[in-house]
């Protein structure tokens, strides 16, 4: 996955996670297995991965025939930026529901950002939140974090600020990556897809 997603999704899901720790744990607890995560994001109403794979076709265009082929087998191996597949064990799932733990990595994760919580249900966490500069976003967000059940959880958040950074490989000129005004929209559904994680790798930290 490209750096700034992956930047965009940490926030989200470590914001979420930092506010669990001053709330009561969230239930119910995954399950260990292997999950899979379809997750997609939006700057300024844009999908930012279609256009970065739209630029990458236009530039494979003026390669030699046989590089073409080379680059286009690349890029496909790459699979979808949007997609990941996981193993949570069950150390890592009684993890994620222990409120000290949490606040150790998120605290790690977000050192520039303040959170504050509303624990709707046992199953839902929503959360507000304000970061300066933390991974060049500087702003407000919003979003929350429902788990289904043992094997479906679901995140949101919406952030409104700045953001800048260098991102390879997209188009010149993308409004809203060069420190102007910018929202962020990421939505995030992840699944238990086996029991066995088959040499699938450890859950990130998010």
């Amino acid at each position: 996955m490209p750096r700034y997603l992956l930047t965009i999704a940490s926030t989200a899901v470590a914001a979420i996670a930092c506010a669990s720790a001053s709330a009561e744990s969230i239930r119910p607890q995954p399950e260990p297995g292997l999950w899979r995560s379809e997750a997609r994001t939006l700057i300024n109403g844009q999908d930012l991965v279609a256009q970065m794979r739209a630029a990458q076709q236009q530039a494979l265009q003026s390669l030699p025939a046989e590089q073409r082929a080379q680059m286009q087998t690349m890029l496909d191996n790459q699979g979808d930026p949007g997609v990941q597949t996981e193993c949570i064990t069950a150390d890592q799932a009684a993890k994620m529901t222990d409120p000290q733990a949490i606040l150790a990595e998120a605290r790690q994760q977000m050192q520039n950002c303040k959170i504050e919580i509303d624990q709707a249900s046992e199953s839902r966490l929503s959360f507000t939140g304000r970061c300066d500069g933390n991974e060049g976003f500087t702003g407000d967000m919003q979003g929350e974090l429902v788990m289904v059940s043992e094997r479906e959880m679901r995140s949101r958040f919406t952030g409104n600020g700045v953001y800048e950074m260098d991102i390879p490989d997209m188009p010149p000129g993308q409004p809203g990556m060069d420190g102007g005004p910018v929202e962020i929209q990421h939505s995030e559904t992840t699944r238990w897809i086996a029991a066995e994680c088959a040499g699938a790798p450890p859950v990130s930290s998010r």
